[in-house]
Order: structure tokens, then C-alpha cells, then sequence
């Protein structure tokens, strides 16, 4: 299998270009694609907002936005059998992790990387889109290092999220299956 070519590569950068800036001309009642942290702190006391840390445990535990729930990529996603990383789970299981976390019908989604690694983050937010709360998810505009670079609070520890009635409304025409992605890139 070859390695992404400078055409795809551009065509999956000018794709994430686009939907950031849909996001910040689609500006709506839940703050659109890209959210500061002054939008995210005055809403921290919103019982439909449910904000999510993406990154691993131990940089969780170290530090996170007081409410965050911890979300690994491992739990959202599946490995197939070629080896492909980060497919999307049967549906049952999506929804169910997705409940655990306390994603319902009625929230507000805020994500942000626990690291400077975004790759997972924007992951977790593409997955969101797919069962159909991508227009009710956004992104934390810096990250934590931004949060934290302005002395806003941090907290060690865990917040358990409430579990949530979920309607998955998916987007299948979002996925591409091994043999299509094959034949595309060569």
C-alpha cells in the first residue's frame, strides 16, 4: 500500500480547512465549529454541556478542564482485520460508549486535546458528525494549553458523567470501506 500522495494529502487539507471555516461562518446558539476558552468557561455550570478530554489517562489524571470526561480513541474505534486503525464500531457499541459519556440528544458537545497531538480529537469529532452531533460538537480553540496558559482552572479529578438516552443518526455515505479507500489511492 502506498503512503498518501501530495494530491490526497491536500485534498484531506483543504477538506479540514473547509469545515473549519463552515464552522466559524455557522456561528449558532452552541458557539459553532471553534469556541474560545471564555465561551467554554462561562458555560462549565450547563447541564447539557458535556465536554470531553481526548487523549490518555495518565495526561487526564495530570490535569483537565474541571468536568471533562476522559475519551480514548481505543473506546470509539475498532481495528479491523487488514489493519486498518480507527474505523468506526458496530452502532450499539458507539451509542453505548457515547451514553457512558454522558452524550445525549439534548447536549453540547465541547472537545479538546489533552496533548498537541490533534489527530485524535479531530477523530472523536468526525465520529460525532457521523451519528449525527457533529452540528451540536465543537472545538476548544487552543486546547488545554491555551486554557492553561491563561490560568484558567484545572482539575485531577475524574468527573463521572450521568449516562445518556442517545439516537444515533448516521451519516453513512461519510464511510469508506478497505477495497474503496484501496482503489482511490492507487
Amino acid at each position: 500500500m502506498k503512503g498518501i500522495r501530495g494530491k490526497e494529502l491536500a485534498r484531506s487539507t483543504a477538506g479540514l480547512l473547509w469545515v473549519l471555516l463552515c464552522g466559524q461562518a455557522l456561528q449558532g446558539e452552541g458557539g459553532g465549529l471553534l469556541v474560545s476558552p471564555d465561551w467554554l468557561a462561562a458555560r462549565l455550570a450547563d447541564e447539557n454541556l458535556v465536554i470531553l478530554y481526548v487523549g490518555a489517562a495518565p495526561h487526564y489524571e495530570a490535569g483537565h478542564i474541571p468536568g471533562a470526561s476522559l475519551v480514548e480513541l481505543g473506546r470509539i474505534s475498532v481495528t479491523s482485520d487488514p489493519g486498518l486503525c480507527v474505523e468506526v464500531p458496530p452502532v450499539e457499541k458507539l451509542r453505548e460508549e457515547l451514553s457512558r459519556l454522558g452524550i445525549g440528544d439534548q447536549s453540547q458537545i465541547g472537545l479538546y486535546a489533552g496533548t498537541a497531538s490533534y489527530q485524535s480529537m479531530t477523530r472523536v469529532f468526525f465520529t460525532l458528525d457521523y451519528i449525527g452531533a457533529g452540528d451540536r460538537a465543537s472545538i476548544l480553540d487552543g486546547g488545554l494549553a491555551l486554557w492553561r496558559s491563561e490560568g484558567r482552572p484545572l482539575s485531577e479529578v475524574a468527573t463521572p458523567a450521568a449516562p445518556a438516552s442517545l439516537t444515533i443518526r448516521r451519516w453513512w455515505w461519510m464511510l469508506s470501506g478497505y477495497k474503496t479507500t484501496l482503489v482511490s489511492i492507487a
